[in-house]
C-alpha cells in the first residue's frame, strides 16, 4: 500500500528529542525522506533511521536565526530535490515565575526568537519552495 509521503521529503525542526524526533521518525515510516534539523544537530537521530533503509540527514539550525532557517531549506533542496512538508516543531520554555516582572529581558528575547520568530524563520523560506 502507498503512503501520500512516498518519494516526498520532510523537515522536522527540534528534531533531536521529544516530539519532532518521533515525528520524524513516522514521516520515515510513512516513506518520506526527513531532514532532521536542530540547535545541537541531531547526527545520531539521523544516522539511527539511515540504518534501517530510510532517507535522513541532520542539519544544525537554530531557528532564530533566518541564515540559519535558509541554509537548512536549501541543503533539504540540495540533497532530495524538493519540499513537501515542514513541522517546525522547535521550541523552549522559560522557568516558571510568580511574576512576569521577574522574566529577565533577555530570557523573554530568547523564547520569543525561539518559538515566534523561529516558526516565521523557517516558513518564510519553506514556503518560498512549497509554492513552486
Amino acid at each position: 500500500m502507498t503512503s501520500i509521503f512516498d518519494g516526498k521529503v520532510a523537515i522536522v525542526t527540534g528534531a533531536r528529542t521529544g516530539m519532532g524526533l518521533e515525528t520524524a521518525k513516522e514521516f520515515a515510516r510513512k516513506g518520506a525522506a526527513v531532514v532532521l534539523a536542530g540547535r545541537h544537530e541531531p547526527v545520531e537521530e539521523a544516522k539511527s533511521l539511515r540504518d534501517v533503509g530510510f532517507q535522513a540527514i541532520s542539519v544544525v539550525c537554530d531557528v532564530a536565526k533566518a541564515q540559519d532557517c535558509k541554509r537548512m531549506v536549501d541543503k533539504a533542496i540540495e540533497e532530495f530535490g524538493r519540499l513537501d512538508f515542514a513541522f517546525n516543531n522547535a521550541g523552549v520554555m522559560t522557568d516558571t515565575v510568580l511574576c512576569t516582572a521577574q522574566i529577565p529581558e533577555e530570557e523573554f528575547d530568547r523564547v520569543v526568537g525561539i518559538n515566534l520568530k523561529g516558526v516565521f524563520n523557517c516558513m518564510k523560506y519553506e514556503l518560498a519552495v512549497l509554492e513552486k
